[in-house]
């Protein structure tokens, strides 16, 4: 994943907007921001659609979380929660991932980070507002860990200022083109209930609460879904609608 270095001051930038894409103009800047950028780090490979769309978007539950000013969308991030097409991570990190659900835990995917700050708002602003909503949106809809493919060099910060722990060994990512990744979880159950973690985690992740309005979205729409396959050129595109996937809700 792309990653911005946010300082430690935790505040999100009062000049951005976050929140979940509503349509499917939305949802496609946003897979463009992540390609261009990708592009940029050889993540990607070229496509004449010029999107970086992950099939696991059109299931149910998965949502594109988007930062945007009055202008221009300036950076995303994408949430997707364990089923029964498992997770993207399964490609490279199947076996740490079984482990953690043998264990019982219920797993989010936090994917496709990508930011384009313009001058006057900083990198970690956006990247701080990002992170903060998708840590709540994943703790309201019921997961109990985020788990993260991660650039070894990155790895570090994820796991010193971020909470995260490494859980997967260094190896070749497929979903970024074989550049090196590491898995790594965020424990979410520990963060809600405020046990063994640092103030500044709390501050960072849960002080000013989101809006539980801003969570309640609709899926994206097979319509949609089947828009993006044709878009990546995939034959046939596979309709949601099909999948009895069980989605992630908030408990009662």
């Amino acid at each position: 994943m792309e990653t911005a270095w946010p300082d430690s001051s935790g505040a999100p930038s009062p000049l951005a907007e976050v929140r979940v894409a509503r349509d499917r103009d939305e949802l496609e800047a946003a897979f463009r921001l992540v390609y261009r950028l990708y592009r940029q780090r050889e993540y990607s490979r070229p496509h004449p659609a010029c999107l970086r769309y992950v099939w696991h978007l059109g299931l149910p539950g998965s949502c594109t979380i988007i930062s945007e000013t009055s202008e221009q969308l300036i950076g995303t991030m994408s949430c997707i929660p364990d089923g029964p097409f498992g997770l993207p991570m399964d490609s490279n990190f199947g076996p740490e991932l079984k482990a953690l659900r043998a264990s019982g835990k219920r797993i989010a995917e936090a994917m496709s980070l990508a930011i384009d700050a313009p001058a006057g708002i900083p990198v970690w602003q956006v990247f701080f507002g990002l992170t903060r909503f998708l840590v709540q949106y994943a703790i309201w809809h019921g997961a109990d860990e985020l788990a993260i493919a991660v650039h070894p060099n990155h790895t570090p910060f994820y796991c010193r200022h971020l909470g995260f722990t490494a859980f997967g060994s260094c190896r070749p990512y497929q979903w970024a083109e074989g550049h090196p990744a590491t898995a790594c979880r965020l424990d979410l159950g520990q963060v809600a209930r405020s046990q063994a973690v640092r103030p500044s985690l709390l501050r960072m992740y849960l002080d000013d609460p989101v809006s539980e309005g801003l969570f309640q979205h609709p899926d994206m729409s097979p319509a949609d879904h089947r828009y993006f396959c044709r878009k990546m050129q995939w034959e046939p595109a596979s309709a949601p609608e099909l999948v009895s996937a069980s989605r992630l809700r908030r408990p009662a």
